[in-house]
């Protein structure tokens, strides 16, 4: 089991800078709104709020 996966500052700015819902709709991923969240329609246990 490989240990912990370090990620440079820039790494993790460039990470946070991705619309993440966008992402996910150009990968063919189908969003479902919940609240103020929405769910991934392929597996309801993750939500997506924000980036």
């Amino acid at each position: 089991m490989p240990g912990y996966v370090y990620f440079t500052e820039e790494q993790k700015q460039r990470a946070n800078a991705v619309d993440l819902e966008d992402f996910l709709v150009r990968q063919g991923e189908k969003l479902l709104r919940s609240g103020r969240e929405k769910r991934l329609a392929s597996d309801h246990s993750i939500t997506i709020r924000g980036n």
